[in-house]
């Protein structure tokens, strides 16, 4: 799950807003082993309520002899891991692995979401998550261009296929009035699946004749 980090000097912990949370919680544990830690990647502002967003940097320091890509430890996991080498969740540990859950499993919809998460989720919240701040920063406070956006993109949406499948069309023009990005499509794009009948969410990038250009992403989760 982690390397070994007993004979390590400078640790760095990649991430990004999706594994942010994840990295957080690990920073707070590198620090405990009285480890120099960095956190290091570009994170959106939303996710400055949990512990160490003013520690991130963007750039890798040179003096580091272990970097890790939190990208690829999967919360459940970790938590795991932390119960099974009987390490301490503090509750800042605990608030970070509370908000990688919320991530991971769709804000608790997710059909994976089981017995076994939610009981880990009882503990975590035992260890002294601020379980409520996570909710009210994630699902409480979004900003308004996705409000736009999201607009935009419902009156750009077809269905087919006995409105089974969404083919969701965007264009820079919308990006450029809603002042969202690309990426603030892909993150609403599985909202799609929440519409009845629909299984599958096809998401195309028109070009400046509003012609579909290319299919960027697709998602096909079971429901």
């Amino acid at each position: 799950m982690i390397p070994d980090i007993s004979e390590k000097k400078h640790i760095v912990l990649e991430c990004d807003s999706n594994s942010f949370a994840v990295a957080s919680a690990l920073y707070t544990y590198m620090l405990v082993q009285h480890k120099k830690v960095s956190l290091v990647g570009k994170v959106e502002k939303k996710f400055a309520f949990l512990p160490w967003y003013e520690a991130l940097r963007t750039n890798k320091p040179a003096s580091a002899d272990l970097c890790i890509d939190t990208k690829e430890i999967d919360a459940h996991a970790l938590f795991l891991y932390f119960e099974q080498e009987s390490i301490k969740v503090n509750a800042k540990m605990a608030t970070a692995l509370y908000c990688a859950y919320f991530m991971k499993y769709k804000h608790f919809t997710s059909p994976a979401c089981n017995g076994m998460v939610f009981a880990a989720l009882s503990q975590i919240i035992n260890y002294g998550a601020a379980y409520k701040s996570v909710q009210n920063a994630l699902l409480n406070q979004e900003p308004l261009k996705l409000f736009r956006l999201r607009a935009y993109l419902f009156k750009e949406m077809l269905l087919t296929n006995n409105a089974k499948v969404a083919s969701v069309y965007f264009d820079e023009f919308m990006l450029e009035k809603s002042g969202a990005t690309q990426e603030d499509v892909f993150a609403l794009l599985e909202e799609f699946l929440s519409i009845a009948h629909v299984q599958e969410v096809h998401l195309l990038k028109r070009d400046e004749n509003n012609k579909k250009v290319t299919i960027l992403k697709d998602e096909n989760i079971e429901k």
